[in-house]
């Protein structure tokens, strides 16, 4: 009999505005790697991974070229404190180290498209 324990991981999706630009960012400052893309003739959609965690970077423009709404994503991390100062020299850093109301360290930066990153401790 299936339970809520089957459900393993998420993969939000995400607007974008220049889908080689997010997965580019993605790649380079995050080591996510591509999972899928398609169509394979002027890719719009793709599929990211990095060990548990899963993202999905959608191209859709607006008008005025901007790409479609705002997220907060938040990834859970083994070392929030190293990764901060593996990547604050790399990112523009939003909401510098900090802790949770929960006790766990935090920080935040945006990606390319303005989307809220946040990596969290796990603990």
């Amino acid at each position: 009999m299936a339970d809520l324990t089957d459900i393993k991981s998420a993969a939000p999706q995400l607007p974008v505005g220049d889908l080689q630009r997010s997965l580019d960012f993605y790649a380079t400052r995050l080591g996510f790697r591509t999972v899928d893309i398609w169509p394979e003739v002027g890719p719009t959609e793709a599929l990211l991974s990095k060990n548990d965690a899963h993202l999905r970077l959608v191209e859709e423009i607006e008008p005025g070229g901007d790409p479609r709404g705002e997220a907060t994503v938040t990834i859970r991390v083994d070392n929030a404190s190293g990764l901060y100062g593996l990547l604050s020299d790399q990112l523009e850093i939003e909401e510098s180290l900090g802790w949770s109301d929960d006790g766990r360290r935090y920080f935040a930066f945006r990606d390319p498209d303005g989307h809220r990153i946040v990596f969290i401790d796990m603990a």
